[in-house]
C-alpha cells in the first residue's frame, strides 16, 4: 500500500464521515521534496472564496476593474458579485465638497445589497473608495465608515457621534468563529480602496502572494501621541507583551 493510500485509510478509519462536515477545511500533507501525499481534515480557519459577496458600482469605473482582479485572484463565484449604481460624487444642496454617504441614501444602498446577498455569504468587499464614511447631507462626521455600517448597520443613537468616541459592542469580537453571519447576523466587510485601480490591484496582489506564508520577524506595538487612537489599544499590547 502506497503512503496516499495509508493516509486516506488511516483517516477514514480514525474519522468516518469527517469530509462531509462544513466545518472542516482539507490541508495537504507534503513530502521532503513538498510533493502533496496526503490530505489531512482540519477545523476550518477562515472564510472561503463562496462565502465572500463583492460589492460593485456599476457607476465606477475603477470599482468595476477593481472588482474583476479580485474576482479572479480570489476565485470568486460570478453569482457572489453584487452590483449597485449610485452617484459617488453626488453633491447635496449648500455643498462644494462630497464628504460621505447620507444615511438615507445608505439605507437604500444597505437594503439592496442585503437582498442581493444570500444566507450563505459571510463577509463582504467593496470595491470602490468613495465615499468612505456616512456624512449626514455631507456634513458632520461620524464613526460610522461605510464598512461597519455594511457591517452592522447604522444605530441611530450612535449615528452623529464624533469621530473616534465609542461604539456599540462588536458581537464579534474574540470570536473564532468562521461564519459570523450565521452565528452572529453580521458581514464584516472591508474595502479594496486606493488612488488608482493600480495601487488597488498592488494590494490585492500582495494579500495573495502572502497567502500561507507564515512570515518571521520581529513585531512592535507602538503607541502613539494620537491618544484618542492609541491609548485604548494600549491596555491590550501591554496584556500581549506580559502574557
Amino acid at each position: 500500500m502506497n503512503r496516499v493510500a495509508a493516509a486516506a485509510l488511516g483517516l477514514t478509519l480514525l474519522a468516518p464521515g469527517l469530509a462531509l462536515a462544513e466545518d472542516l477545511d482539507a490541508v495537504d500533507v507534503v513530502d521532503a521534496e513538498a510533493k502533496p501525499v496526503a490530505s489531512l481534515l482540519v477545523p476550518r480557519h477562515g472564510i472561503k472564496p463562496a462565502e465572500i459577496a463583492v460589492l460593485i458600482n456599476d457607476n465606477d469605473p475603477q470599482s468595476v476593474d477593481v472588482a474583476r482582479y479580485y474576482q479572479q485572484k480570489r476565485h470568486i463565484p460570478d453569482q457572489n458579485m453584487i452590483h449597485v449604481n449610485f452617484d459617488q460624487t453626488k453633491l447635496y444642496p449648500g455643498f462644494t465638497a462630497n464628504n460621505g454617504l447620507d444615511p438615507n441614501d445608505f439605507a437604500l444602498l444597505k437594503a439592496q445589497v442585503d437582498k442581493a446577498v444570500g444566507p450563505q455569504i459571510q463577509a463582504q468587499v467593496v470595491t470602490w473608495s468613495k465615499p468612505f464614511r456616512i456624512a449626514s447631507f455631507n456634513y458632520y462626521p461620524t464613526n460610522y465608515s461605510i464598512t461597519s455600517a455594511l457591517t452592522f448597520g447604522i444605530d441611530p443613537g450612535y449615528a452623529g457621534i464624533p469621530s473616534c468616541n465609542p461604539m456599540p459592542n462588536n458581537p464579534y469580537y474574540n470570536s473564532t468563529s468562521s461564519a459570523p453571519y450565521t452565528d452572529f447576523r453580521i458581514r464584516p466587510t472591508m474595502m479594496l480602496a486606493g488612488v488608482s485601480t493600480d495601487s488597488v490591484k498592488a494590494t490585492i496582489d500582495k494579500g495573495a502572494a502572502a497567502d500561507a506564508s507564515f512570515p518571521t520577524g520581529v513585531g512592535w506595538f507602538v503607541r502613539t501621541a494620537d491618544a484618542v487612537r492609541s491609548d485604548p489599544r494600549f491596555a491590550d499590547f501591554k496584556s500581549t507583551v506580559e502574557s
